[in-house]
């Protein structure tokens, strides 16, 4: 059966988790709901996917001095223990519908048929991961970046070759007309 799950309903899922679970955190995050709702979609996906994944995330962030949203914990089979060694830390963030759209050319809405060239979202990475490295560098641990967008073009924006192409480009060669070999730098 495939069951179609809306970004509503993991928000709301979500909610629900923080009042059972973290209610210091529901007010803030209800803030950030009704203030930055993609700041909540973030959050929230981020901890759905990471409860999928099974790396036992936990509400991290502290109300009023901030830090990184979830600490999690990997574990190679299901009677291993949580140690320092296997946990890592996760923030989440989000890029605005209207950033993704500026930047891409693709629009907020997709109304029949089209098509043509794109922008990527290399710079909007990059200045979201630097606007969260104070944030993140006081966790002595590994650290994760989750970048969220709910544009309907995210799913060709934002992917693992996306991801990797941002932070160390795509391979190439140059080769200038009348040069004899290609420039491998």
């Amino acid at each position: 059966m495939n069951e179609e799950i809306r970004l509503d309903d993991i928000v709301n899922w979500y909610s629900e988790h923080l009042r059972d679970n973290h209610p210091k955190n529901l007010a803030r995050f209800e803030a950030d709901r009704e203030r930055d709702y993609e700041a909540a979609v973030a959050e929230a996906i981020t901890f759905h996917v990471l409860s999928y994944r099974n790396v036992h995330p936990e509400v991290h962030e502290e109300v009023g001095t901030g830090g990184a949203d979830f600490i999690c914990w990997a574990s190679m089979n299901p009677f291993a223990k949580r140690t320092p060694q296997n946990e890592f830390v996760v923030e989440a963030t989000a890029i605005s519908q209207e950033a993704v759209t500026r930047r891409s050319g693709i629009p907020t809405e997709i109304t029949g048929l089209g098509g043509g060239a794109i922008g990527l979202l290399t710079r909007n990475f990059w200045r979201k991961a630097g606007s969260k490295t104070d944030q993140l560098k006081r966790h002595p641990m590994p650290r994760v970046l989750s970048i969220v967008s709910s544009h309907v073009g995210a799913s060709v924006l934002i992917n693992s070759a996306t991801a990797f192409w941002a932070f160390t480009s795509e391979e190439f060669f140059r080769h200038e007309i009348g040069k004899a070999e290609a420039d491998p730098t």
